[in-house]
């Protein structure tokens, strides 16, 4: 139900209250790879890349064989690399 409120309140652009419900999916789950994914697809929403990168290592690290997590890595590891 948490991550249905988050993904909801995301696709309506309203990211503190998407954050704030995955948040406390992660209190419930914290080990859930969708909700960590989640939480990183909110913090690139708001470009705060180094807090996505985060948020998708631990997913590739609990789900290793998830494809957006993979390529999210890849793209913002690339891009803290650069310093841009």
């Amino acid at each position: 139900v948490l991550l249905e409120e988050g993904q909801t309140q995301y696709r309506a652009q309203d990211f503190d209250a998407s954050e704030d419900a995955f948040q406390r999916a992660i209190d419930v789950y914290p080990k859930s790879h969708l909700v960590h994914y989640w939480l990183g697809m909110v913090d690139y929403a708001r470009q705060e890349d180094e807090a996505a990168l985060k948020h998708f290592k631990k997913v590739v690290k609990i789900e290793p064989d998830h494809p957006d997590a993979i390529l999210s890595v890849g793209s913002l590891g690339r891009i803290s690399e650069q310093g841009l």
